[in-house]
C-alpha cells in the first residue's frame, strides 16, 4: 500500500480514538443513576475504539489483503452488534437519553462502514467517515459536559495520594520501615537486594499490603538482569514471565488495594509487549484489555460504597478511565512504545525495544 494512501487513511483515524483525552481527573463526587450510565457508556466507547484499533490495520498498513480485510470487518461487526444491543438494552435516566441515542448512531455508523470495506475505494472510505467524525465530535463534547457536570473538577498530587494510601496499608512500624526500605534499594537501582527484602514481607502481609509487595517485586524483577536473579532463585531464570504472573495475580485477585491502577496499567503494558508485539502490526486486544478494565473498576467501586470517605478509590477510577486504549501509528510501532517508556524506561530503551516495528 503506497505511503500516500496511508497517510490519507490516516487522517480520519484522530477523531475515532481521541475522545477521552482532556476530561481528566475529576471524581470528587458521586450520583449514583447517572454515574452508573455514565461509566457505562464510557466502557462502550473504549470498546468501540477497540474495534476502530483492529480495523485499523487494514486501513492503514495492510489495504491491499482484501481477504483479511473482509474476515476482521465481518468480526468487526459482530462486536459491533453486541454493544448496540448492549446499550440498546440498558435504561437511562432522562439527563443521558440523548447521549444513549447517540452512541447507538455512532455504533451503528460503523457498521454501515465496515459492512463490504473490503470493496471500497479509498475515497468511498473517507467519505463515509467524515459524518461519523462529525457525529463523534458532538458526542465527545456533550458526554465531556455531561462527565464534567457530575464530577467537578479538583485539584489533587495522585502520586502523593497513592503513597500515602500505600503507608496506611501495613498495620505495625516495624512492616512499615521495611517496605520503605525496600523502596529505597530499588530508587539506588539494589534490585535483588530489594526483591529478597520484599519476598520476606510478602510472607505474613495482609491482602492489600500483598499487592503492593507484588507489584514492586515485579518492577524490581523488570530492572534486574537475568544474571541477579538466577542467583536468587532458578525460578527467575524467567523473570519476565514471573514478574507478569505477579501483575497478573494482582489485577486478578477481586480484592481492593491502593495500587489497582498502577498495576492494571503495568499488566496491560507488559501483557502486549510480551504476548502480542509493539509493531503496528501486532495484534491489540483492546476488548480484553478493557474488559479486564472494568472488572478492575467494579472492585474500586464495590469498594468506595463501602468507604465512600476513601477518596483515593475514586482517584483510581479516573486514572484507570483516562489511561486510553493501545492504538496503532506510532513512528516506530503501536503506542504500548510509550507506555512501556513510561513505564520502565527512557527514549533509547524505547526505540531498541522496536527497531523494526512499523
Amino acid at each position: 500500500m503506497g505511503k500516500g494512501i496511508v497517510m490519507k487513511i490516516m487522517s480520519f483515524k484522530v477523531v475515532v480514538l481521541g475522545l477521552f483525552l482532556t476530561i481528566g481527573l475529576t471524581r470528587f463526587g458521586y450520583a449514583s443513576e447517572v454515574d452508573g450510565r455514565l461509566q457505562d457508556l464510557r466502557f462502550i466507547d473504549y470498546q468501540l475504539g477497540a474495534v476502530s484499533t483492529d480495523m485499523h490495520l487494514y486501513l492503514g498498513w495492510a489495504f491491499d489483503d482484501k481477504q483479511a480485510m473482509k474476515e476482521a470487518s465481518e468480526k468487526a461487526i459482530l462486536d459491533l452488534k453486541e454493544l448496540e444491543q448492549q446499550v440498546a438494552g440498558q435504561e437511562y435516566p432522562a439527563a443521558l437519553k440523548d447521549l444513549k441515542a447517540q452512541m447507538v448512531d455512532l455504533i451503528k455508523g460503523l457498521q454501515q462502514i465496515y459492512a463490504g470495506i473490503e470493496v471500497k475505494d479509498i475515497e468511498l472510505i473517507e467519505k463515509e467517515f467524515t459524518p461519523f467524525n462529525d457525529l463523534y465530535s458532538k458526542y465527545g463534547e456533550a458526554f465531556k459536559a455531561a462527565w464534567l457536570n457530575t464530577y467537578p473538577n479538583g485539584e489533587l498530587n495522585a502520586e502523593l495520594e497513592q503513597s500515602i494510601e500505600e503507608v496506611k496499608c501495613f498495620a505495625d512500624e516495624t512492616t512499615k520501615k521495611s517496605y520503605q526500605k525496600a523502596l529505597d534499594l530499588i530508587k539506588i537501582k539494589k534490585y535483588a537486594d530489594a526483591y529478597i527484602l520484599l519476598r520476606e514481607l510478602e510472607i505474613d502481609a495482609p491482602a492489600s499490603a500483598g499487592h503492593m509487595i507484588k507489584l514492586r517485586m515485579s518492577d524490581t524483577l523488570r530492572q534486574m538482569n537475568p544474571e541477579e536473579a538466577s542467583k536468587i532463585s532458578p525460578d527467575l531464570l524467567d523473570k519476565s514471565t514471573y514478574g507478569l504472573k505477579l501483575l497478573t495475580e494482582i489485577v486478578d485477585s477481586n480484592a481492593y488495594s491502593p495500587v489497582l491502577y498502577e498495576a492494571f496499567y503495568k499488566w496491560r503494558t507488559t501483557t502486549q509487549e510480551m504476548d502480542h508485539g509493539m509493531s503496528n502490526y501486532s495484534s491489540i486486544p483492546n476488548k480484553e484489555y478493557n474488559q479486564k478494565r472494568w472488572q478492575v473498576i467494579r472492585i474500586i467501586k464495590k469498594h468506595q460504597a463501602e468507604n465512600p470517605s476513601d477518596k483515593w478509590a475514586g482517584i483510581q477510577v479516573d486514572l484507570l478511565w483516562d489511561l486510553r486504549n493501545i492504538q496503532r501509528g506510532g513512528p516506530m510501532g503501536n503506542d504500548n512504545l510509550i507506555h512501556w517508556g513510561i513505564l520502565y524506561g527512557n527514549i533509547d530503551d524505547i526505540k531498541g525495544k522496536n527497531k523494526t516495528g512499523q
